[in-house]
């Protein structure tokens, strides 16, 4: 299933996330991650590309408790730039921005949101 947490590289409105690797444990701490992970990609997987505001409230919850989650962070941020793109193609502008805004600032080093914020700032949609 395109999408899944278990599948391979995908792509989403435009935005490349890789697909995490087998769940083992890490060092550092993240084991107790990497389980809870693993405990909610059914979930998640269940929720992605069907239900944009449940798979960010999963992406959230899941980041409070581990903030520095690299797979959860690039989930997030894809699952934001979607959000934002389908807020704006129904007309929702402030709301798209919104979370393409919070996207950019979740991980500044991705280029997709900036260039999808930059495109409406031209635009006049911003």
């Amino acid at each position: 299933v395109l999408g899944s947490v278990g599948a391979g590289s995908l792509s989403v409105a435009g935005v490349q996330v890789a697909a995490p690797g087998p769940v083992v444990g890490a060092p550092g701490g993240h084991e107790a991650g990497a389980a809870a992970w693993a405990g909610m990609a059914p979930d998640l997987d269940s929720a992605w590309e069907r239900d944009w505001p449940r798979t960010i409230a999963l992406l959230d919850r899941f980041l409070k408790r581990w903030p520095t989650y690299a797979i959860a962070q690039d989930k997030l941020y894809a699952a934001l730039v979607a959000d934002g793109d389908a807020h704006v193609q129904a007309g929702q502008a402030d709301t798209g921005v919104a979370e393409l805004e919070r996207a950019a600032r979740l991980l500044p080093e991705r280029e997709e949101a900036w260039v999808r914020l930059t495109a409406m700032a031209r635009s006049g949609l911003t």
